[in-house]
């Protein structure tokens, strides 16, 4: 089952390419060549997280910045013209509306690399591989509550003082 990651980036990858891409790693026949598969390998928090206003419920908005790499595959006839077309699409201009749009931001394609190999005894399958790099802001909130009365207890001059505070938003 894809998360919303996963989700998002397939949809990203499907408009940068006009082969169609499925997750790597499932069940199921193998589509029609040509096709790419994607898999999410690796996603990590970059620097701090953002911490919002605590809003009159007790929310507090919290963003923050992560970062990963997909690993795409490309199998059949020109994969590695797919995956130089990948490249070459996310480096466009109207790409970058559409990642933005998306809230998800592919850069740092690594190398094609050429993994064409022996599919059976007697035929070669072309196949390439590529490493590109995504960032994206993970926007989550936090219920931190709401102070609504205070309850304090001290000594001044020797004397016990004991208050109760009713604190208004």
């Amino acid at each position: 089952m894809a998360d919303q990651l996963e989700t998002v980036a397939h949809s990203l990858l499907s408009q940068l390419s006009e082969i169609p891409f499925i997750r790597a790693n499932q069940n199921g026949p193998r589509p029609k060549l040509p096709y790419a598969t994607y898999r999410i390998n690796a996603r990590k928090a970059i620097g701090s997280d953002e911490y919002g206003l605590v809003d009159g419920s007790g929310l507090m908005p919290i963003v923050g910045v992560r970062e990963g790499t997909i690993l795409i595959n490309f199998f059949g006839i020109g994969a590695r013209e797919q995956a130089d077309n990948l490249v070459n699409s996310i480096r466009k201009v109207s790409s970058h509306d559409l990642m933005r749009k998306l809230n998800l931001i592919l850069f740092a394609a690594g190398s094609v690399t050429d993994l064409t190999a022996l599919r059976d005894s007697a035929n070669f399958e072309e196949m390439a591989n590529i490493d590109v790099n995504f960032r994206y802001a993970a926007k989550y909130s936090d219920n931190v509550g709401v102070i609504e009365t205070v309850d304090a207890t001290g000594e001044i001059q020797g004397q016990t003082i004991h208050k109760t505070i009713t604190v208004k938003s």
